[in-house]
């Protein structure tokens, strides 16, 4: 099968997304079993889409004066014409499109489809305080599982989440169990969340320009501006990059080196965990019980 990326943009609609399809077929026949995975693939997504928004109200408008590409304005930076016609960040920058015709042609996307938007189920709005932020999914097999960091049980922890764990013992004085699934963090409120949602399969960074970054800072805005007394812990260069989004006179802003090993050691000692439960408490909040 042929590789395809194809940037359908915004709006694009199904009949667009199969033509396109259907340009790469070798055989006229292949049309209806590729139309058949084009529309359970939509019929999922969309599935999810909506179950996303009603965890998360309000992730329409990303931004004050500009546009979010609704469905009748031509240039995404404009002045939005239209703003009782915004439609939702997934729909407006196209990464619908996009992986329905990445699934759909039978490219592997991680984390599997019904995971794609866990972080937000596990960890609606109204029960947000604490942010963790990552870069993109793992892309083996079998680690992506919606949240950053994270990997099922059964999985051997990633470096990174080694470091972490090493770092809450040290913090803490508490002895992890090992268990590399941070689901009970995500139930306590808190949002595990990677800039970049999915990922193709062995290829690092491969859904980095199809959009996902227009989203998920509309989502840092959103905790920024609707709650209040949030801890956003903020780990190497890249999720750094994204405190300019945070009001911190709302909000605790803590930054550190990347826990990878290829930082050197230098996530060791930043004390994140302890600082944040002590603002927490601060703020009359239950602190976060990070032993697993």
């Amino acid at each position: 099968m042929r590789t395809l990326y194809l940037d359908c943009g915004a709006g694009a609609s199904g009949d667009m997304i199969m033509g396109a399809l259907c340009g790469l077929l070798d055989d006229p026949k292949d049309f209806e079993g590729m139309m058949e995975a084009e529309a359970a693939h939509k019929a999922h997504f969309s599935a999810l889409h909506e179950r996303l928004l009603e965890g998360w109200p309000g992730l329409l408008a990303l931004g004050a004066g500009t546009c979010t590409r609704c469905k009748e304005c031509t240039y995404p930076d404009a002045p939005c014409r239209f703003p009782d016609k915004r439609v939702s960040s997934v729909e407006a920058y196209g990464m619908e499109a996009r992986l329905i015709v990445a699934q759909a042609a039978g490219k592997t996307v991680f984390p599997p489809g019904g995971q794609i938007f866990r972080a937000f189920d596990l960890c609606p709005l109204d029960r947000t305080r604490v942010v963790i932020l990552g870069q993109d999914p793992y892309h083996g097999f079998g680690q992506a599982m919606g949240l950053c960091f994270s990997v099922p049980q059964g999985v051997p922890a990633p470096p990174s989440l080694k470091n972490i764990f090493k770092e809450i013992e040290s913090d803490l004085g508490v002895r992890m169990s090992g268990s590399p699934d941070l689901t009970p963090w995500a139930r306590q409120g808190v949002l595990l969340l990677n800039a970049v949602l999915t990922v193709r399969a062995g290829e690092p960074a491969s859904h980095g320009a199809i959009g996902w970054q227009t989203f998920t800072d509309a989502v840092i805005r959103t905790v920024s501006e609707r709650r209040d007394g949030v801890v956003f812990l903020l780990w190497g260069a890249y999720a750094r990059s994204k405190a300019q989004l945070i009001d911190r006179s709302r909000h605790l802003v803590l930054e550190a080196a990347h826990p990878s090993p290829l930082a050197r050691g230098a996530f060791f000692g930043c004390r994140h965990f302890s600082q944040c439960n002590a603002y927490l408490a601060d703020h009359g909040c239950a602190p976060v019980d990070w032993k697993l």
